[in-house]
């Protein structure tokens, strides 16, 4: 989706792994923290956060992916313009997919016992599998993949969302579907909509191990 979304021609952010890369954000050309934000909420330095796109979320057009979509009941408050894709799949082919994913990492963690807490992480662990470590315990309830409580906080998030979100503020969105640039075209009305564009193929995700 994030690669979709910046083929629209919008500033994405994906998590706060972005502001490792030092990018520069496309409105005002001004550095994004995005990431070091998100992160003073999810540990607490922060109490009194503003999830505006002037706050947390400033200098972007998008942020994609967990953990700051457990965050979108915050933004939908505090932005009263802001739309939400919600992205959803064949709930088995997710799990196969998540499983996938942290069985390829999992011989670059260390030890489970020296799991960092939220606000830090110890010296033998890497930036990124710091990321992945929070943002699964945020998201799910653990680092590795239980098959069970995954299944069950997909679900949740997803029937949380079709809840609170108001209908013309959402799109359901299944990635694995043909029509998906015309979708994405009718739904954020990006100027770089074109007939090439909408027929063209949507970024192909990993393939499943």
């Amino acid at each position: 989706l994030a690669s979709a979304l910046k083929k629209l021609g919008y500033s994405v952010v994906r998590n706060w792994k972005e502001e490792m890369r030092h990018i520069t954000c496309k409105k005002g050309n001004i550095p994004c923290y995005m990431g070091r934000n998100l992160r003073k909420v999810i540990v607490g330095a922060d109490d009194t956060p503003n999830f505006g796109f002037e706050g947390v979320f400033h200098g972007v057009d998008a942020i994609v992916g967990a953990p700051a979509c457990l965050f979108f009941s915050d933004i939908l408050k505090s932005n009263p313009d802001v739309k939400v894709i919600l992205t959803v799949k064949d709930l088995n082919l997710w799990w196969r997919r998540m499983k996938c994913e942290y069985s390829k990492k999992q011989g670059h963690f260390v030890d489970m016992s020296i799991v960092p807490n939220l606000s830090g992480a110890p010296t033998k662990v890497s930036s990124s599998q710091t990321h992945i470590i929070i943002s699964n315990i945020l998201s799910y309830g653990s680092v590795e993949p239980k098959e069970y409580m995954y299944k069950r906080k997909y679900k949740e998030h997803v029937e949380r969302v079709l809840r609170e979100v108001p209908k013309e503020r959402l799109l359901i969105f299944d990635v694995d579907e043909t029509d998906a640039y015309n979708k994405l075209c009718k739904f954020t009305r990006s100027t770089l909509c074109n007939s090439k564009l909408i027929s063209s193929s949507f970024p192909t995700e990993h393939t499943v191990c």
